[in-house]
């Protein structure tokens, strides 16, 4: 069979999946990704209505701390406190959950060529911003927060329909039901 072949069963099988996948799952991984850019937030959020919330802040610190490196003068900053995500990590943790819950709420016809386009301008913009800084010049926060939004957002709105599809046919398959694409298993 010829590499065209073994593609085009790949996306066919991939559509099969792609069917079978029901909006209930679709609508609660979706809340669940909106909900964790919530959290995450939600203290720079309820400092901006005027409330502290220091041990929900330092959670969502101490939980970001491995992801990121925190610089406060990398970081956007609110009433004196700093944001638990560098500018550039805000942006792409904003991108990564809300491109998820876009990618499973929205499914475009055409969500991986938007979604790659979109990832591919951010990168390239990206590469140019950091050669940039790197050549001397000024480090501007907002630009890095959007390109790491773009960037991330397109990913997730192109993949994460098809990542749910593939992993559902895997669970599917464990269990012993058809994946769609194969045999079931007695």
């Amino acid at each position: 069979m010829s590499a065209r072949e073994h593609l085009e069963r790949a996306r066919l099988a991939l559509e099969r999946q792609r069917a079978r996948v029901s909006r209930g799952p679709r609508i609660a991984i979706a809340v669940f990704s909106a909900a964790l850019c919530l959290a995450t937030f939600g203290p720079m959020l309820a400092l901006s209505l005027g409330f502290e919330l220091p041990s929900w802040e330092g959670f969502v610190h101490g939980t970001s701390t491995p992801f990121c490196h925190q610089l406060p003068e990398r970081s956007f900053e609110l009433r004196g406190h700093v944001f638990p995500l560098c500018t550039r990590c805000s942006g792409m943790w904003i991108g990564i959950t809300l491109g998820i819950a876009t990618g499973l709420l929205v499914p475009l016809r055409r969500r991986w060529w938007i979604g790659t386009s979109a990832f591919g301008i951010g990168m390239a913009l990206s590469a140019a911003d950091h050669l940039r800084e790197e050549a001397g010049g000024p480090g501007w926060s907002w630009v890095r927060f959007w390109l790491g939004l773009v960037l991330f957002a397109g990913l997730t709105t192109a993949v994460s329909y098809d990542v749910l599809a593939v992993l559902s046919g895997a669970v599917r398959w464990l269990r012993g039901g058809s994946g769609g694409g194969g045999r079931a298993r007695s």
